[in-house]
């Protein structure tokens, strides 16, 4: 009878270990959830999720990239047109 009541302190000995373990990791995930939302949201208040900002910056990078390429191609052809005249 004792290595029953043994068995059974023994359990429970390594459910309340891995829960206590599940509880911090739990816990540094929640930490970090909050400090990317921080980080991404900022002080800016007109988005209502980190997801809609994110997709913001998303918009906004593609429209600098297009712009970026644009005037590489009007550099490349102001080279080309002062070459010409030399």
């Amino acid at each position: 009878s004792s290595s029953v009541h043994d068995i059974d302190v023994e359990t429970l000995h390594r459910r309340t270990t891995h829960n206590i373990i599940e509880k911090r990791y739990r816990s540094s995930i929640n930490d970090k959830i909050v400090e990317l939302r921080d980080l991404v949201m900022g002080n800016d208040a007109k988005f209502n999720t980190p997801i809609d900002y994110i997709k913001y910056l998303q918009q906004v990078n593609h429209k600098l990239r297009q712009e970026n390429l644009s005037l590489k191609m009007l550099c490349q052809r102001f080279v080309i047109g002062f070459r010409s005249e030399l």
